[in-house]
Parts: C-alpha cells; sequence; structure tokens
C-alpha cells in the first residue's frame, strides 16, 4: 500500500496512515505492507506498525537520513 504524500497537484489526505487503521482492526489474519513509511505522517505510520501485528513497513527506498534527522532533530 501507499503511504505518504501523493504526486503533484494531488491531494495527499488519502496517504495518512491512520486510514488503515479500520481494516487492519477488522481483518486480523490480513498482513499489510505498506511500501513507504507515511512520510510526513511517520510517526504515525510507526505507531501503527508497533500497534498491530499485521502491518508491516518495507524498506524505504527514499532518503533514510532526510527521515532519521526529522525525528532525532538534527
Amino acid at each position: 500500500m501507499q503511504a505518504g504524500l501523493k504526486g503533484p497537484l494531488r491531494s495527499s489526505e488519502s496517504g495518512r496512515p491512520a486510514h488503515i487503521e479500520g481494516v487492519a482492526l477488522d481483518s486480523p489474519d490480513l498482513k499489510i505492507v505498506f511500501g513507504h513509511i507515511g512520510y510526513p505522517w511517520h510517526n504515525e505510520m510507526i505507531a501503527f506498525a508497533t500497534k498491530f501485528p499485521n502491518i508491516y513497513i518495507a524498506p524505504p527506498h527514499t532518503n533514510l537520513s532526510t527521515i532519521l534527522r526529522s525525528w532525532f532533530h538534527l
């Protein structure tokens, strides 16, 4: 699944990880894999992956150092 910002001139609201919570609750046997960490909602994405054992985050192919700097305020 896609999480995070969408392309130009498109609303990114559907990319919020919180939108998948209902699916994770209703289908606990369904494995949900996000192909992105959900930036700028990466903290939300990590929280849901921690809360639900059926939500996974694939390794990011974006600039990981940018995300880490934002987490640790570097």
